[in-house]
C-alpha cells in the first residue's frame, strides 16, 4: 500500500532518535522531505500548534496525520506496509527485536554529545544484541524467514549507525564475527531507497558536533 504524500519529518539535521523512522520510511520506499530544527523557535512552533501529542520530536506528518513516539510510528509503517507478520509468536518475536534495537543503538545516540568513539564502543554491547541477531540469522535471509519486516529494517538501521560512526572498515571488523549478521545487513540494504537515502545523509545532515550544538540550543538555550 502506497503512503499518501507528501511525507514530511520534524526533527534535527542527525540521527539521533529519529532515524529508524527515516531509515523505515526508504525501506519501503516511501519519498520524505525533512524538515530541520535548529533553534529553539523552530520546537516551540511546533508545540504552540499542537503538533506535538507529547510536546516531543521526532514527529512524521503522513496520511493526514501528525505521528509521534517512534515504535508506534514504526508498526504503523509495518502493519501497512506488509512488514509486520500476521501470526501471534511472530509478532512477538518482531516487536522484541525491535525493542532490542532501541536498547542497543542507545550508546551510539550519545556519540554526538562526546564525540568519544572510545567511550561508545565500550558501551555497545556486542555479546547481547549482535551476537544474538547473528545467532537467529544463521540460516536464513531475514528474522522470520524467507521474509523482510521492520525487524529487519530496525537491524539494518543499528549496524548503519555503527558503520557511520566508525567508518566502513573498522565496521567490517567489529563485526567479523557475525557473519549471518553482515550477510544480512548486505541484503537488507538493497530494500527499496535504503541506499539513496544513506547516500543522501552526506548533504542532508550536518555534522555530529553541529547536529549537538543544535539540539543543545532548541532544547536549554
Amino acid at each position: 500500500m502506497a503512503t499518501t504524500n507528501p511525507i514530511t519529518v520534524h526533527y534535527w539535521a542527525g540521527r539521533g532518535m529519529c532515524e529508524p523512522l527515516r531509515v523505515a520510511l526508504a525501506a519501503v520506499g516511501a519519498p520524505f522531505t525533512n524538515q530541520f530544527l535548529e533553534t529553539k523557535a523552530d520546537l516551540t512552533a511546533l508545540r504552540d500548534a499542537n503538533d506535538l501529542a507529547y510536546g516531543q520530536v521526532p514527529m512524521v506528518e503522513m496520511d493526514g496525520g501528525k505521528f509521534v513516539q517512534v515504535q508506534a510510528t514504526l508498526l504503523y509503517l509495518a502493519r501497512k506496509h506488509n512488514l509486520y507478520p500476521s501470526e501471534l509468536a511472530a509478532q512477538y518475536m518482531c516487536d522484541a527485536t525491535m525493542a532490542a534495537c532501541a536498547d542497543a543503538r542507545r550508546p551510539l545516540t550519545g556519540y554526538a554529545f562526546t564525540l568519544d568513539g572510545a567511550k561508545v564502543k565500550s558501551s555497545f554491547n556486542f555479546a547481547r544484541y549482535p551476537a544474538k541477531w547473528d545467532e537467529l540469522l544463521t540460516g536464513r535471509d531475514y528474522l522470520l524467514g524467507a521474509t523482510a519486516s521492520m525487524a529487519d529494517v530496525t537491524m539494518w538501521e543499528v549496524l548503519d549507525f555503527y558503520e557511520d560512526i566508525f567508518g566502513t572498515a573498522l565496521f567490517r571488523a567489529d563485526f567479523k564475527a557475525y557473519p549471518a549478521l553482515l550477510a544480512h545487513y548486505d541484503r537488507v540494504g538493497r530494500m527499496g531507497n535504503l541506499a539513496q537515502w544513506k547516500a543522501a545523509r552526506s548533504t542532508e545532515f550536518v555534522d555530529y558536533a553541529t547536529y549537538a550544538r543544535h539540539v543543545n540550543q532548541t532544547l536549554y538555550e
